[in-house]
């Protein structure tokens, strides 16, 4: 059984892992490639296929009991970049009260990870939300299908080198820029004038009158 160890006093002045993650190491340092301390947050990137099996050790051990995942999210690190993708899982323990995040880096041309759904039911709702704007497929995920788009939906919106259409099913998804319209037709720039004009005319007054009234009080 893992058990998380007090730090010497000597150690508390270097760059150490946080408790959790040295122990973690201790137990398991094959499951583990990088560790990074950040703005008092640890985060642990661990192999995908090693991915399970550390979230089923991390809920199951006493000392960790990480009953809840709070969150699953990807990033694109951006075309440039390889490994591309990564997932992130963000821990937590209600009966312990402690955080932790979990990392996965994926190649672009393989965006496969094991689902975590059989270690954590509410996987499921944040696995289908990361495959519909990232397109990380769940390997195993028992409904994996988009969860904020349509299903004919082309494309994943999060990617950085997304581009989207001019329409969907004949409905525009651009919108004119109101600035050309203002150059376009001179009418529509004079009554949006006058409009900006009846909004500020009431602002104004109102200043002015509370200008006066606290001016009488200071008397």
């Amino acid at each position: 059984m893992a058990t998380i160890e007090a730090e010497p006093e000597d150690a508390r002045e270097t760059e150490t892992p946080s408790l959790i993650a040295a122990a973690f190491q201790r137990e398991h340092s094959e499951w583990i490639s990088e560790i990074v301390e950040a703005l008092g947050e640890t985060t642990i990137t661990v192999p995908r296929e090693y991915l399970v099996a550390a979230c089923e050790f991390l809920k199951q051990t006493p000392s960790f009991e990480f009953n809840f995942l709070a969150d699953v999210c990807g990033c694109d690190r951006g075309p440039e970049e390889e490994p591309r993708f990564e997932v992130n899982y963000h821990l937590f323990s209600i009966t312990l009260h402690h955080r932790l995040r979990l990392k996965v880096l994926l190649n672009e041309d393989d965006v496969h990870v094991p689902t975590v759904s059989g270690v954590w039911r509410t996987a499921n709702w944040h696995e289908r939300e990361t495959y519909d704007l990232f397109g990380v497929i769940f390997d195993g995920h028992p409904d994996l299908r988009r969860i904020l788009l349509p299903d004919d939906w082309i494309g994943y919106p999060l990617r950085k080198d997304f581009t989207e259409g001019n329409e969907y099913h004949g409905i525009p998804t651009t919108r004119p820029n109101p600035l050309d319209l203002l150059k376009t037709d001179p009418k529509l720039a004079v009554f949006m004038l006058l409009g900006a004009v009846l909004i500020l005319l009431p602002i104004v007054a109102l200043l002015v009158a509370a200008t006066v009234i606290a001016g009488l009080l200071r008397r």
